[in-house]
């Protein structure tokens, strides 16, 4: 079969250096939005919540802390946060704190650097497939633009990141995929770029795995044809690439295996969640959806009245234009299948990624009957057809560009496709934005006062706006107060879930702790809001501007409250707990083990009694005491000193999960759930001191140890390798050398005139 005719090599100038380059001048321009002294912005916003996860860290490591497994600043602790790109964002403080620059400064160029590694890791895989350098620049540049790439990437840094190592495994493969499977160092080293993926992003791991899956087995199923592997081989090497990938990621996975039922996002995006099918149908990618994009594009009038809200969520259609270029240079790629090895199997990564990303909407798609991965939104999956894509229209560009035989006219066509492709694209580019500051001066001044007016209380910002909450709840950054509400609510314990979904607004403020609320006259809620806080109590105005006001509840208690008497309420539901709460609350009165079915773990050494919710028992008072006191030294760790005249029990403002432990005067005391959702446990008669520790359980030390014993032996794999390439070349070296030398003595050169 003829070979594709791709462009020489001497037209890529001075190599992959000059295209690495190109690609990054590619992400400058795109980028320009950015170039400025102002603060990144996003259309939705999301990104506040990355630099508030980043700021937190960067306080930790200026503290000392490392791997704090509880970030006490948000509403229930947010465990999830332990399943999440803890790398990215280490990586992003550490620099910030190391180098001195700014949070903001540090985010611009962690993008720059991810987006334009990205465009290159594609083209790396893209140019291992024979398209020629100039077809792997275009595949790089159309990855790089691709809209949805640029929408998402920019709101996630952990979904930046990932599009950057998704090519990566691929191009490993194909740089070595004629080497024996005995040559074992480039099999560690393919599982060492799978291995990486869920240390990038724990919730697109599992598809990746499975398209890249697909797309290894179909190029090995070539192999096996041509006689050149076996399949027991080809299996072999495959349960390797399994075993380094999932040690090396078990730093992640391990914790999430073990605890994700335990978090509230398995009950908001689960299979089992009341609005699960509706929710995927939204979120999934229809044609309408992609064909109003392209209309949008050639700015003709669309009716976006029929269209699900996910085309609103990422900045407009703008983010789901395909590209017109880039689908009529895929269709020309296409044709070439049978011309350019792999390219079947990259239009099966295509095929896999439109199936998923179409979701409930195709008819019986098999994807929505996978484990878990039906439970993921199906729009993750566009990352794929952008790869798929962009190599299709490399190939596409590379076959053009061979139909031409002077090399001027294929420097001029070369320069006219990126050009378009530019062009083409160019719209959505205005996910770059960028602000004077996330807040005003009124806001600023708000939480100024509340630092010093507001330590051992929570703050809450309702908000009905999804992309004010995001802002929001970047306010950490300027305010030490704890928060009540934001982006992150859906990774809270799930008994701290259910007890929000089930129970009063007021009582579970009153709980929690939260003494201010912060509104602003501006958000079209305000109104509502205003008058429900207000009679619900919080109708002290403790602070107001222009732009801002401050409502106080001054019967809010701190973190910690003391109950003269317990009650368990036996084989009830969280509904039934959450409709007692407020009589048993205002009486002084605990509510233990709200019935969560097989959650129902707690086991309590204080006598309590057992009855119903509507019979709760007159309390003895406690007296006038003073109010516990509170340290919190660090996020995993609360200390309190308490006095009570007779035996009580203590509840502290905090998310009860299975991993706190708690000492009483030094010795270790059984944690109590109380309230349905709270940390608590039973105190004697007198002064007691109390600590409260998060402890890390062995399987998360388990999975610290897999990932660095993996990484450990896959650098030592490769170095060997390298070494060993090394001594072969010296050795073969030394043989050309005596080959030569034996050669000379045999046959002598004549010396003239003899």
């Amino acid at each position: 079969m003829r070979k594709l005719r791709t462009v020489p090599r001497s037209f890529s100038f001075t190599g992959r250096w000059a295209d690495g380059l190109l690609l990054f001048l590619v992400a400058v321009v795109a980028m320009h939005g950015w170039w400025n002294r102002e603060m990144p912005l996003t259309p939705r916003r999301e990104m506040l919540v990355q630099m508030s996860t980043a700021w937190l860290v960067r306080q930790d490591l200026l503290h000392g802390v490392l791997f704090s497994p509880w970030t006490p600043a948000w509403f229930g602790g947010l465990p999830w946060t332990r399943f999440l790109a803890w790398p990215v964002y280490y990586a992003v403080a550490g620099f910030s704190v190391l180098s001195g620059f700014s949070l903001g400064f540090v985010t611009k160029l962690f993008y720059l650097v991810v987006l334009s590694g990205s465009a290159m890791s594609l083209y790396l895989w893209a140019s291992s497939l024979n398209i020629g350098r100039a077809g792997a620049l275009i595949a790089g540049t159309v990855y790089l633009l691709f809209p949805f790439h640029l929408h998402t990437a920019v709101d996630w840094w952990e979904h930046a990141l990932f599009w950057a190592l998704l090519p990566l495994p691929l191009w490993w493969y194909e740089r070595h995929r004629h080497r024996p499977v005995q040559n074992w160092a480039w099999v560690w080293g393919l599982g060492f770029f799978l291995g990486i993926l869920p240390l990038a992003n724990l919730e697109r791991t599992p598809p990746a795995w499975l398209v890249l899956g697909a797309y290894l087995g179909l190029r090995e199923a070539g192999l096996w044809r041509s006689g050149r592997r076996t399949i027991a081989r080809s299996l072999q090497m495959g349960l390797v690439v399994v075993a380094i990938a999932g040690a090396l990621g078990a730093a992640i996975l391990v914790p999430a295996a073990v605890e994700m039922k335990q978090v509230a996002v398995s009950q908001m995006r689960g299979a089992s969640a009341a609005l699960s099918a509706d929710f995927l149908r939204g979120y999934a990618v229809s044609v309408p959806m992609l064909w109003d994009a392209a209309l949008k594009r050639v700015k003709m009038p669309v009716d976006t009245s029929s269209l699900p809200v996910i085309w609103k969520a990422f900045g407009g259609l703008n983010a789901w234009y395909l590209g017109g270029s880039t689908l009529l240079l895929a269709l020309i790629g296409a044709l070439s299948w049978r011309r350019v090895r792999g390219l079947g199997a990259v239009g099966a990564v295509l095929g896999l990624g439109l199936v998923m990303a179409a979701g409930p909407l195709l008819p019986l798609n098999p994807v929505m009957h996978t484990p878990f991965l039906s439970r993921l939104m199906p729009f993750r999956a566009l990352m794929f057809v952008a790869a798929g894509l962009a190599v299709l229209a490399g190939a596409g560009a590379a076959r053009l560009l061979g139909t031409l035989h002077k090399p001027l006219w294929r420097v001029l066509f070369f320069v006219a496709i990126l050009g378009l492709i530019v062009v083409d694209y160019k719209p959505a580019w205005a996910v770059f934005q960028h602000t004077p500051a996330y807040f005003s001066a009124d806001e600023l001044a708000a939480y100024h006062w509340l630092e010093d007016h507001g330590q051992g209380y929570r703050l809450w910002e309702p908000t009905g706006l999804i992309g004010n909450k995001y802002r929001y709840t970047y306010s950490v950054r300027y305010t030490s107060l704890p928060h009540y509400d934001g982006h992150w609510d859906e990774g809270v314990p799930l008994p701290m879930a259910l007890l929000r979904e089930n129970g009063d607004e007021a009582t579970l403020l009153n709980l929690l702790g939260v003494r201010y609320i912060l509104l602003r006259p501006a958000d079209p809620h305000f109104a509502g809001d205003n008058e429900r806080l207000q009679a619900a109590g919080w109708n002290q105005l403790a602070w107001q501007s222009r732009d801002v006001i401050i409502l106080e509840n001054r019967t809010v208690q701190p973190f910690a409250r003391l109950y003269a008497r317990a009650v368990r309420l036996d084989d009830q539901n969280m509904a039934a707990l959450a409709a007692a709460l407020p009589d048993a609350l205002s009486q002084q009165v605990a509510l233990l083990d709200g019935g969560l079915g097989a959650n129902r773990n707690i086991r309590t050494a204080y006598t309590v009694e057992s009855l119903s919710p509507q019979k709760l028992p007159p309390v003895a008072s406690l007296g006038d005491r003073p109010s516990p006191e509170w340290q919190r030294p660090r996020g995993d760790e609360i200390a309190l000193r308490v006095e009570t005249p007779r035996p009580a029990l203590l509840a502290v403002s905090e998310a009860w999960y299975p991993l706190w432990r708690v000492t009483v005067n030094g010795a270790e005391s059984p944690v109590l759930r109380v309230d349905g959702a709270f940390l608590g446990v039973a105190l004697p008669a007198g002064t007691s001191a109390v600590a409260f520790h998060f402890a890390r359980p062995a399987y998360v030390w388990f999975g610290y140890l897999l990932s660095v014993g993996a990484a450990c032996a896959t650098l030592a794999m490769l170095l060997y390798s390298v070494f060993r390439c090394q001594a072969l070349v010296k050795a073969l070296s030394q043989r050309d050398k005596a080959c030569r030398r034996m050669l000379a003595l045999r046959h002598p050169p004549k010396v003239p005139g003899t």
